[in-house]
């Protein structure tokens, strides 16, 4: 790291450097600490990926590519923030057993379409030809029952 970098971090961090300062000798006061800066930084990331992935969809829009682009966002599963006073994602309750996954995709997907059918994240690589053809044939299948619900030959 730099100088410039070091200068730039010690001043980000410096207020939750003095509050570290100030609990970590109560071990309660420190668990606090720690939960609450944990979070913050989770739902901060979490805050910018939803801004982020918000700007790439506006500008799909304002492109004209939205029609003809498949957006695909997926995550492991869920994240506990409070609920069952827990925080991760290593318990076996439903809010962590949750895999998010959306698909935008106008051409075929009508907005605020929900599906209720399980998701598991198995990642594989997206080269592979079967993973491709069933992508291929899943694609197909979206968009001729969005056509036909829609009256649509």
């Amino acid at each position: 790291m730099s100088d410039e970098q070091k200068t730039r971090w010690d001043a980000y961090y410096a207020e939750a450097n003095k509050e570290y300062q100030s609990v970590k000798h109560d071990a309660k006061a420190l668990l606090e600490w720690k939960y609450r800066r944990y979070m913050h930084e989770y739902l901060g990331t979490i805050h910018s990926l939803d801004r982020n992935i918000g700007r790439v969809l506006d500008y799909l829009d304002e492109a004209g590519l939205a029609e003809n682009t498949i957006v695909v966002y997926a995550s492991d599963q869920g994240f506990f923030i409070g609920e069952h006073g827990w925080f991760d994602k290593r318990y076996m309750y439903e809010e962590s057993m949750r895999t998010p996954l959306i698909i935008r995709y106008p051409a075929a997907i009508e907005p605020g379409h929900t599906e209720t059918e399980m998701v598991q994240n198995i990642y594989d690589d997206p080269q592979h030809e079967e993973i491709r053809q069933e992508l291929h044939e899943k694609l197909q299948e979206l968009r001729t029952r969005y056509d036909d619900s829609s009256g649509e030959e």
